[in-house]
């Protein structure tokens, strides 16, 4: 039995290489490093993961995050001895001990975040779904260029039926973040490969990320089972999660719910250094 991480990353090699370390010895990590970025400095100390060959530039509200994530299921796919497939970012890291995370590992549950939509009060307004975005995002969500596209998409967007366009199959959204068992990520990459109807319309979704595996995995779930998504994030409204804090990591670590939280960088390595206390002695 084989757990694999599935990472994407575009920033920040020192806080990728703590992450790295951090994840348990056995563990199968495959990843993806944005086309925009150099990846030599990501590959440094890291002989015992696996770099995916393709490299796409993972644009915020874009396609190309969903296209990455099909790169790294492939991959890490490939491999028989992988019993779950979890997606994180560079700039996760595990806030369970040790012994819990290999615990939850090894728990054949699907953990992802998941509901019907639209559902503006979880964040997913129905222009999201019936509204045309443009496939391949942006790179920077707060500039000039990327709000005007957002404004303009929702006001003015050219409108979609969204059970039209998928062929009556009924639209969920979540979070970006997931952790599959091996026959729930076998299920969700047939899909992804056979399903153009899917592509089609998802390509132009805005964030298509927070819907695609959502919908796709649907049909296959036992919702009475779902665990909750593997990433603490703090939201507080815009698109990037307000900063953690020491008090944040030691109550999601003490809680138990999250297997990771994000986003941490290297500059702040208190706060690392905090959650490694965690994880060797439990919260206090």
């Amino acid at each position: 039995m084989t757990a694999a991480y599935l990472i994407t990353a575009h920033r920040d090699p020192a806080m990728f290489r703590r992450l790295v370390t951090a994840l348990p010895e056995d563990a199968s990590i495959v990843v993806h490093i944005n086309a925009r970025v150099d990846a030599e400095p990501f590959k440094m100390g890291c002989p015992s993961v696996t770099f995916v060959d393709r490299r796409l530039s993972t644009n915020w509200a874009g396609w190309g995050f969903v296209e990455a994530t099909i790169g790294l299921l492939e991959v890490a796919l490939a491999d028989p001895n992988v019993t779950r497939c979890t997606l994180i970012s560079g700039q996760c890291y595990p806030i369970l001990t040790p012994a819990a995370l290999a615990a939850w590992q090894g728990e054949p549950v699907d953990r992802l975040e998941i509901a019907p939509a639209p559902n503006a009060d979880e964040g997913k307004p129905a222009w999201r779904f019936d509204r045309r975005w443009h496939r391949r995002g942006f790179r920077n969500p707060d500039s000039l260029v990327a709000k005007a596209a957002y404004v303009a998409t929702r006001r003015l967007g050219p409108r979609r039926d969204p059970a039209a366009e998928l062929g009556g199959r009924a639209l969920y959204a979540g979070s970006t973040w997931w952790s599959f068992t091996r026959s729930t990520a076998e299920y969700a990459l047939d899909v992804a490969h056979n399903d153009d109807t899917m592509r089609r319309y998802f390509s132009h979704v805005f964030i298509p990320c927070e819907a695609f595996w959502q919908t796709a995995v649907a049909p296959r779930l036992d919702f009475a089972t779902i665990g909750c998504d593997p990433t603490y994030c703090k939201w507080e409204g815009g698109p990037h999660p307000a900063p953690l804090t020491s008090e944040d990591l030691i109550r999601e670590a003490s809680g138990g719910r999250f297997a990771f939280a994000r986003k941490f960088s290297s500059k702040e390595p208190e706060l690392l250094d905090l959650v490694d206390h965690l994880r060797q002695t439990g919260p206090s």
